[in-house]
């Protein structure tokens, strides 16, 4: 019997959290890019993922695996984070080795070069941050994390504002987010000594640590995927069409994926429910993965159809004209979003079902063809070539994941279909009043009108009842039956 306390407050205060710092993030990712030309955002951009992707290989899983056995036994703490930190510092040294070499074999521009430096050390100290914040994990305790990165993006967008207010260069703006890991790593570590009463050592035990290594395998192989999965298009995209059309595909995407916390919010409380259900009430379980999938196409299906119709307007008003070509793109991210939700509830049940090796499998299906359609349609489409990539990888791993799912959870997909289908019925009559309003009306008032024409809609022709609204009470009290 698990208590349902921590986990519930655990849930609320990270999710609030989480909300809070992608509004800071993609508020400050607006002010930078209104700051810099469409070349400029491209750089920047590309700096901080590529060293995203490298980041993965200095965790190499050991985070979540630490956070896993200190849970189990927090009397091994200590020795747990002793040994994991002093390896992650040699893996650290020795992957920024590797940043520095590739971004030099690939013959990037010198400018270029210098912002991945920078970015890079960005990547160690975030990489020696999730140390700690593994361990109070595993003490149960998310309220330090969760101050720690609301913290970390204030510091970047106080910093950053400062070094766009002087007029300063991209090299700053890089080392706002190194002032802001800096930040949270002090803080991470004040409050990790705080918590266990100890200060971490050096410790380099191989016969303890080999069989971790082991263990860390599977999530260092999915974690890396996923990685791969989100950032490989910046990167192609960048040295197939140029900084000009990363800052364009980069303005778009960031705007789609800010979406991206309404299911994470959603799953933190579906993975415990589905976990329970799983083992002790299969039917239950089906009709979870029903209700949760249908939710998030009442959210999903509005939300992409207002910004198809409103992308040139969206566009022009939060970052300027000069990104105007970023609408087209921006039209087709928003409509992989759709795909985009699906597969957080079919990934999230693989996992809550100990079917994360397929969810791996699934990933790295995904990374493969995100690969292969990028080196495909950006010589074609440019920046588009990147978003049509993104779309039919999301399509192309919502079927694998559909896939495995019904293999131990045949739920009644031909439901979800119909709720489906009435649900874009609706939204496809919401985007026509839009698109009329818009052509009379400043379209933030269209976006109201919308709004409760559409909310109004789905009460009248009873695509949403009373007793649906509510879902999210039941599903978070769920936890309390763990």
């Amino acid at each position: 019997m698990i208590n349902s306390l921590p986990v519930a407050k655990n849930t609320i205060i990270y999710t609030s959290a989480l909300v809070m710092q992608k509004v800071l993030s993609f508020v400050y990712f607006v002010v930078v890019a209104r700051f810099l030309s469409v070349g400029e955002i491209g750089k920047y951009t590309f700096a901080l993922s590529f060293t995203a992707i490298f980041a993965i290989i200095i965790d190499f899983g050991l985070g979540q695996l630490l956070t896993r056995e200190v849970a189990k036994d927090r009397r091994q703490t200590q020795k747990l984070l002793a040994n994991i930190l002093s390896l992650k510092l040699i893996l650290a040294v020795l992957v920024y080795g590797l940043v520095a070499v590739m971004v030099n074999v690939l013959k990037y521009p010198e400018l270029t070069r210098q912002l991945v430096y920078l970015s890079g050390l960005v990547m160690i100290l975030d990489a020696l941050t999730l140390n700690f914040y593994a361990v109070l994990r595993g003490w149960q305790n998310l309220t330090f994390e969760s101050l720690g990165a609301v913290g970390n993006q204030v510091v970047v967008m106080f910093l950053g504002l400062v070094f766009l207010n002087f007029g300063w260069s991209l090299h700053w703006l890089i080392m706002a987010y190194l002032g802001g890991s800096l930040f949270n790593l002090l803080f991470s570590l004040s409050k990790y000594q705080k918590t266990v009463d100890g200060w971490p050592a050096w410790q380099l035990d191989w016969q303890f640590l080999k069989p971790l290594l082991v263990m860390a395998l599977p999530f260092a192989m999915a974690g890396l995927f996923a990685r791969l999965y989100g950032y490989a298009d910046i990167v192609l995209l960048s040295k197939l069409a140029g900084d000009q059309a990363v800052g364009w595909y980069s303005v778009a995407y960031k705007l789609t994926f800010a979406f991206q916390f309404i299911p994470l919010a959603f799953m933190a409380a579906f993975l415990p429910a589905m976990s329970n259900f799983y083992v002790l009430d299969k039917a239950r379980a089906k009709q979870l993965l029903e209700e949760m999938m249908f939710y998030l196409l009442l959210i999903v299906l509005p939300i992409a159809g207002g910004i198809f119709v409103l992308a040139p307007e969206i566009i022009v008003t939060l970052y300027g004209p000069q990104y105007l070509p970023a609408a087209t793109a921006l039209r087709i991210l928003i409509t992989s979003l759709l795909f985009v939700y699906l597969n957080f509830p079919f990934g999230t049940t693989l996992n809550a079902c100990d079917r994360q090796q397929k969810n791996m499998y699934n990933l790295a299906w995904a990374t493969v063809a995100s690969v292969g359609l990028n080196l495909l349609l950006i010589p074609i489409f440019g920046f588009v070539g990147s978003a049509w990539a993104a779309l039919g990888t999301g399509i192309i791993l919502m079927i694998l994941n559909n896939y495995q799912v019904r293999k131990f959870l045949a739920y009644n997909w031909l439901k979800i279909l119909g709720s489906g289908f009435k649900i874009l019925a609706v939204t496809s009559l919401m985007m026509l009043v839009v698109a009329w309003l818009k052509l009379s009306v400043w379209w933030p008032l269209a976006v109201v009108v919308g709004v409760v024409f559409y909310g109004l809609s789905i009460w009248w022709v009873k695509i949403i009842k009373t007793k649906d609204l509510e879902f999210l009470y039941r599903l978070i009290k769920k936890e309390k039956s763990l």
